[in-house]
């Protein structure tokens, strides 16, 4: 508790301009729904993701020591509370992992489509968040821009606060290089947007994805799939179902993503990723992660390579099993495998 509170006073000192004064404050109030950054500029040390919507809800994830961790340090959820007669706000923050809350009270000075500028009544020093107007879920070794900055903005200047996730270059071009989350600013004569970028490891998600319900996953990715279909296992002969989705938005270098599952149980036993040729660098990407990442370990399993969590000593120790073929990468699951007595016909080495 202690240390967040030193922290909230630590961002309002580092937000502190002693040539600031309070000026005719004539806003629209409405610009203060959606999503604000604050960050350090000078230590590199800290940052605060805040999301304020219209239903009067609160959600800070806080970052320390960002330019070295892609994940938040803490989490805090709340509500706020906005009086247009005397322009101040109050918000109620409650981080969960210490069950403790803090209220804080601002005087909201000026906000507009890239800045949010606020007295802090408590310190009586000011604190200035940008607005966050796009979040990117990429994965590794993608290459993009940022699209849809407010009007009339035209940046000159890019930094990543975290260049171990995605760096950025002097033309704005960003490239994602390590799994978490950062943020990228754009500056523009004196004022700043920007934008979050979370570096997805798709080996990991579709990996936590077997033995999950299929309706899950239909639910993650929607309805505009082809199937089901009715296929016979080529290990087994027993009849599954199953579904796929092409170029699924959500993984815009996969061609054809299945989901096989047991149509009574509604689990699913086997997930094929298909890459797309014009994305050879991720599937390379994936492939080398299983098997470079120090993370795996390589069972020769029927005469094939399969690969296991290196937690699992042995093969049918661990739930989901991973093998690499030229264009697709396979994430099965080893429980359906003993359903079907697999277990006494394929030989580990």
């Amino acid at each position: 508790m202690k240390k967040i509170i030193y922290f909230i006073c630590l961002l309002s000192v580092l937000s502190c301009n002693d040539d600031d004064i309070i000026n005719d404050r004539n806003y629209d109030p409405m610009n203060l729904y959606g999503e604000w950054l604050f960050y350090d500029g000078t230590n590199k040390f800290s940052a605060v993701h805040m999301i304020i919507d219209n239903n009067a809800k609160l959600k800070l994830d806080v970052y320390a020591n960002y330019e070295t961790s892609g994940e938040p340090w803490r989490t805090a959820v709340g509500s706020w509370f906005y009086s247009s007669r005397t322009k101040h706000m109050k918000t109620t923050s409650l981080y969960e992992a210490q069950q403790e809350s803090i209220d804080k009270s601002y005087d909201i000075m000026n906000v507009d489509n890239c800045t949010l500028k606020m007295l802090d009544t408590d310190t009586h020093s000011f604190v200035t968040y940008h607005r966050v107007i796009n979040t990117y879920n990429k994965f590794m070794s993608e290459t993009f821009r940022i699209e849809n900055y407010p009007d009339g903005f035209s940046p000159n200047e890019f930094i990543s606060l975290n260049p171990h996730v995605a760096k950025v270059d002097a033309n704005g071009n960003i490239t994602t290089v390590g799994i978490g989350t950062t943020f990228v600013i754009a500056k523009c004569d004196g004022f700043e947007t920007a934008v979050k970028v979370v570096v997805r490891n798709g080996v990991k998600e579709h990996s936590a994805e077997v033995n999950q319900s299929i309706d899950d996953i239909i639910k993650k990715y929607g309805d505009d799939y082809n199937g089901p279909y009715y296929n016979a296992n080529s290990e087994s002969g027993n009849f599954l179902q199953a579904i796929y989705y092409e170029y699924p938005e959500l993984e815009p270098y996969v061609e054809q993503l299945q989901y096989h599952y047991d149509p009574t149980s509604r689990a699913i036993t086997c997930i094929d990723v298909f890459y797309s040729s014009e994305s050879v660098s991720a599937l390379n990407n994936d492939t080398q992660y299983i098997l470079d990442s120090n993370t795996y370990n390589e069972h020769i399993v029927n005469g094939t390579k399969r690969y296991v969590y290196k937690g699992y000593g042995d093969f049918w120790d661990s739930e989901v099993y991973i093998q690499c073929f030229s264009n697709c990468i396979r994430y099965g699951s080893t429980n359906f495998l003993k359903c079907l007595g697999y277990v006494n016909v394929f030989n580990n080495n």
